[in-house]
């Protein structure tokens, strides 16, 4: 649950963002955010059976996150060649976005047994909305916070949630 989480909190998030990129407007940006996708979505289909469902979603996350990483520290520069760095790292993060957000559906839909796949699934689909509300909300907090704040006290819970997860794992298996 905490892959969708944080996979559907940037693959929205980078979708909201789209039109506030500085150049381009924003009806292009957008359609070059939406463009982006098919291309991620082709990525996936041509090398998820012979990578493996895991390294791809683990190269598409680590993309996506450090082609985000980049992109944020870069803002409120006025170069304008900055800025076209900018949008291409955004471009980048919402690529590997996108790819990680299909390939966790397929990956999910694979990891659970036939009994409780329906449920196991539904779960962590609750569990992604919650990521893009909370996507919607970073936005709106950035009038109050600097948005490197809130990314990072998200990132942060998302970390604290992980480390639970992996200690219940290890308790169940001992």
């Amino acid at each position: 649950p905490v892959q969708w989480f944080s996979v559907t909190m940037c693959y929205y998030g980078l979708s909201f963002a789209s039109t506030s990129l500085s150049s381009g407007g924003p009806y292009v940006n957008f359609m070059l955010s939406v463009m982006i996708e098919i291309p991620g979505y082709v990525f996936c289909i041509l090398v998820m059976e012979s990578w493996g469902r895991r390294p791809i979603l683990t190269f598409c996350q680590i993309v996506s996150g450090v082609a985000c990483i980049f992109c944020g520290l870069m803002q409120g520069v006025e170069d304008p060649d900055i800025k076209n760095l900018q949008i291409f790292l955004s471009l980048l993060g919402k690529f590997g976005a996108s790819a990680s957000f299909s390939i966790v559906y397929l990956y999910t839909a694979e990891l659970f047994p036939t009994s409780i796949r329906n449920q196991a699934v539904g779960t962590c689909s609750l569990v992604a909305r919650l990521g893009g509300i909370s996507a919607l909300l970073l936005d709106n907090l950035k009038v109050y916070w600097l948005p490197e704040t809130v990314f990072i006290i998200i990132i942060t819970i998302t970390i604290i949630l992980l480390i639970i997860i992996i200690i219940i794992i290890i308790l169940i298996i001992i």
